[in-house]
């Protein structure tokens, strides 16, 4: 597919800008021993700071084993899973991300990236359009 070859630059540069600042994402230990829900999901971010996104969706899936209804780190197993190009289960994450809380910004955006790889231009533009009325200073939703 030609287009999809033009889009995951994009998607890549888009999640980078929405992302946990990678120096903090980093600062925390990759091999923690830790066995709590956030502890699994800072790994998790750490990971995809390193740009390893099967270890971290796989740290964000043992977070939500242990903390179900956690909408940031469903929200974060939403983004690496775009990134892995696996939009179906992304569009899920985020959907469940975004019944527990429809008004962080991000989700919209991060399921409006799944939206447009899966090739649902409509459903992406509304979601951007909706990160945008909930969060209009943030310029990477205007890309």
């Amino acid at each position: 597919m030609k287009h999809k070859s033009l889009l995951a630059p994009f998607i890549i540069f888009q999640l980078v800008l929405l992302w946990v600042s990678p120096a903090a994402a980093v600062a925390q230990p990759l091999a923690s021993r830790s066995t709590t829900a956030a502890s699994y999901a800072r790994r998790g971010a750490a990971w995809a700071a390193k740009g390893e996104y099967e270890r971290a969706s796989a740290d964000f899936t043992y977070a939500l084993q242990l903390k179900p209804h956690d909408s940031w780190t469903r929200a974060e197993r939403c983004g690496a899973r775009v990134l892995l190009g696996d939009p179906g289960t992304a569009i899920s994450d985020c959907d469940q991300a975004l019944e527990l809380a429809p008004r962080i910004a991000r989700d919209w955006s991060h399921r409006g990236l799944a939206r447009c790889i899966k090739g649902d231009f409509a459903g992406a533009i509304a979601d951007f359009d909706r990160a945008i009325k909930l969060d209009p200073g943030r310029a990477e939703f205007y890309r």
